[in-house]
């Protein structure tokens, strides 16, 4: 009887094991964040130079699978939605690409350009928040300065917050492009500091 017990056993694990074989699991999904701004709104000379960068993200954020929020404390991460890339890399080369459309130029580098090209303004950054609510409203919170290189003096720093309704909350490719649109606002804001600052501060 012990014997027949245990082959009984064997037999369901086994049973259960081909069932699961023979599934097959969701497919991961990846979407990217994308530059929305594509006309000059914001013109510099010529020689104008920042370097965008470093940005870093709160560790919740750290991690390809996107994030969202639920009702209360609760964070949710995607099982199959996912960033193809390190989130601060694709978030520090999209606000490069809006300001370069943004200033009409092409001397809007990712850092680290300035330790080799010593350009004349930083944009370091921490994102804090960048995910959607529970009502789906997508989020950004953003601490960042605007720095010149040569003499290490801060022009400017701020902590900043952008919101949007996600027309679709539940689909994650409209959630993705509603939190491209929210960098896309604060591409817009930097752009307007970064054409005030005076020419006098240009490299030389």
């Amino acid at each position: 009887m012990t014997h027949m017990y245990f082959s009984g056993v064997f037999g369901v694990c086994i049973a259960a094991l081909a069932l699961a074989g023979c599934g097959t699991s969701a497919p991961v999904r990846y979407y990217g964040l994308v530059a929305v701004e594509q006309d000059i709104q914001f013109p510099v000379p010529k020689e104008f130079t920042v370097s965008v960068g470093p940005v870093r993200v709160a560790e919740y954020l750290n991690r390809s699978h996107i994030v969202t929020r639920g009702d209360g404390v609760g964070i949710y991460f995607a099982e199959y939605d996912r960033w193809p890339e390190p989130l601060a890399k694709s978030f520090q080369r999209t606000v490069a690409n809006n300001l370069a459309a943004l200033l009409g130029s092409d001397r809007v580098l990712e850092f680290p350009a300035q330790a080799e090209l010593g350009v004349g303004y930083l944009l370091p950054a921490q994102v804090t928040r960048f995910d959607t609510d529970s009502t789906g409203i997508a989020i950004l919170e953003i601490q960042w300065l605007v720095k010149n290189s040569d003499e290490e003096v801060v022009v400017t720093g701020r902590r900043s917050r952008y919101t949007d309704q996600v027309p679709d909350p539940d689909n994650y490719q409209s959630i993705v492009t509603a939190l491209s649109g929210l960098i896309g606002a604060f591409s817009r804001d930097v752009g307007t500091i970064l054409a005030e600052l005076p020419q006098t501060s240009l490299p030389r």
